[in-house]
């Protein structure tokens, strides 16, 4: 077993013997035939082979999977700094949408991938060109921009596709346009992604899984060398973990030949290569009595969504089972506590990986993700904690977006479309405009001693009487009109009779009141309640 401290890699020697290894190694394992294989290097004149089992075809021969009604624009280049042949050509899209249809052998996981390069040319700037990427079903780029200095992109998406045609569509923004310099829709195995696993917080289960999409965000081998698509079983790409590793933290590589690696019941290499799981990343300071501190990845995410983090572990430390037991934090909570490797998959040296759903609610606030591994504080075993894999998935929201707030259909995370979103802002601006307009016509027709007055709101802006004020001009109108009309079709007021032991305003009679002589008993006031009923009754014709 290869050991080296953090910084003192020894590479290339020992990443050449893993890789020659792993090379043998996997050759003993039944290959992964993907019942759909499409592969088209855009823009391309002829077939591309990146690799001796990946061809991607030519322009010309996707185009029967291509629905685009607008002109056919090729580009090229005969080198560039990329890591692939099939970023030198790309196909443009102006103006119309354009749709790629595949027909679809067998549903189930199907891979996504999407190769971006801004190809220089004298008639489209490509690195200022603006679009959308989706699917019928999924948003999987909500705007592209590549303003930045020319870079080539890579975009990879897993979707559980249940139809027999299925459709990637570029829709380039107003006057400006889209282009694509290789597509790959390729079938992935059924066990790649299960339709459960477990809630970080709150702790449970979580199911629906296979409902959703994903988009790659990281791919980490831990304590490990580059994995190209050529060299996985998947044709998935492996990055170095050093750039996330927090340097605070003093930690260690540790590998071992990939030939050693053991799949229990039910795993498969297809899950990662064992070159993943021969390599890790450990304390350094494990022999230490009392080590009391956690080896910490950190990672840039876009905290509306929620991830789903794989975590792959293999015990290639230990001298014995049941000798390691260490915690897994993520954002500060507990992932999993108590991880015993050699019990969960029967021996040492044994593939095992464990999915955990973070929700939006846990990374609102905590850019960027962190992943940390700990001993256990009690004493069980050697105080030590490794990681051989890392992978983080972005899960579509709820409107089946990838990249934004918008979905497929134009719906908003909020429930509201992009032609509800319009509507409500023009009108609020109309609006606005009517109130302005309205309030100019009045600051015309102010009076001329409209300074004399203490506020401009008595002629700006609208009168706001009291009831009582409303009452009292009302009924000053009406007993003039009652003058002034004798002939008025408008009946006479006549006051009711008070019920018995009640006042004519409807408070209790007093015994004082009782007892008075009638011609000591107030006369009914005009301004009572009951006179002021009569009044509105006469003034709206009842």
């Amino acid at each position: 077993m290869e050991k080296t401290p953090r910084g003192h890699r020894l590479w290339p020697p020992p990443t050449a013997t893993l890789l020659v290894l792993f090379y043998l190694f996997v050759a003993t394992f039944a290959a992964f035939t993907p019942p759909d294989n499409y592969l088209f290097d855009c823009g391309a004149s002829s077939s591309t082979t990146p690799s001796n089992d990946r061809i991607f075809v030519s322009d010309s021969d996707a185009r029967k999977y291509l629905a685009y009604k607008g002109k056919d624009i090729q580009v090229s280049i005969p080198s560039a700094n990329v890591p692939s042949p099939i970023y030198l050509s790309a196909k443009i899209f102006e103006k119309e949408s354009a749709v790629y249809t595949f027909h679809v052998t067998q549903p189930g996981w199907h891979w996504i991938r999407l190769h971006f390069f801004p190809v220089q040319n004298t008639n489209h700037d490509l690195q200022n060109a603006m679009f959308k990427v989706k699917t019928d079903e999924f948003v999987l780029v909500q705007e592209f921009k590549n303003n930045e200095n020319p870079k080539w992109t890579f975009e990879e998406y897993l979707v559980n596709v249940t139809t027999e045609r299925f459709s990637i569509i570029f829709e380039p923004d107003a006057d400006s346009f889209a282009f694509i310099n290789a597509i790959e829709f390729v079938s992935a195995p059924d066990m790649l992604i299960q339709d459960s696993g477990s809630m970080l917080f709150p702790k449970g289960d979580y199911s629906g899984l296979s409902n959703n999409a994903f988009q790659t965000i990281y791919r980490l081998n831990v304590g490990g060398p580059i994995i190209t698509p050529e060299n996985d079983t998947l044709g998935r790409s492996w990055e170095s973990d050093h750039q996330y590793l927090d340097p605070g933290v003093t930690a260690s590589n540790v590998s071992v030949a990939p030939n050693i690696i053991a799949y229990p019941e039910g795993e498969s290499p297809l899950i990662a290569p064992p070159v993943v799981y021969a390599s890790a990343i450990e304390m350094a300071d494990a022999n230490v009595q009392v080590p009391n501190f956690n080896i910490t990845w950190k990672m840039d995410i876009d905290t509306a969504f929620t991830y789903l983090v794989r975590l792959h572990f293999c015990d290639i430390v230990s001298k014995s089972m049941n000798d390691l037991y260490f915690n897994v934090y993520i954002n500060g909570k507990a992932g999993v506590t108590g991880l015993d490797l050699s019990t969960l998959t029967g021996s040492l040296a044994s593939a095992y990986y464990t999915d955990i759903v973070v929700n939006s609610s846990m990374v609102t606030s905590l850019s960027p993700l962190t992943v940390q591994i700990g001993p256990m504080n009690e004493n069980t075993g050697t105080r030590n904690a490794l990681l051989n894999g890392l992978e983080v998935f972005r899960v579509n929201n709820s409107v089946g977006s990838l990249g934004g707030e918008f979905g497929a259909d134009g719906k908003t995370t909020n429930g509201a479309g992009k032609g509800t979103v319009a509507a409500v802002g023009f009108a609020m601006m109309f609006g606005a405009f009517v109130g302005l307009g309205a309030m100019a016509v009045k600051w015309q027709k102010r009076p001329q001693d409209w300074q004399k007055t203490k506020s401009f709101s008595s002629w700006l802006l609208p009168l706001h009487a009291t009831d009582s004020s409303f009452v009292s001009k009302s009924l000053g109108k009406a007993e003039e009109e009652n003058q002034t009309s004798p002939n008025s079709a408008s009946p006479p007021i006549v006051s009711p009779p008070a019920a018995a032991g009640f006042a004519s305003d409807h408070r209790p009679a007093s015994t004082a009141d009782e007892n008075r002589n009638p011609a000591e008993v107030p006369a009914i006031s005009n301004h009572s309640e009951t006179a002021i009923r009569a009044n509105f009754s006469a003034l709206s014709g009842r």
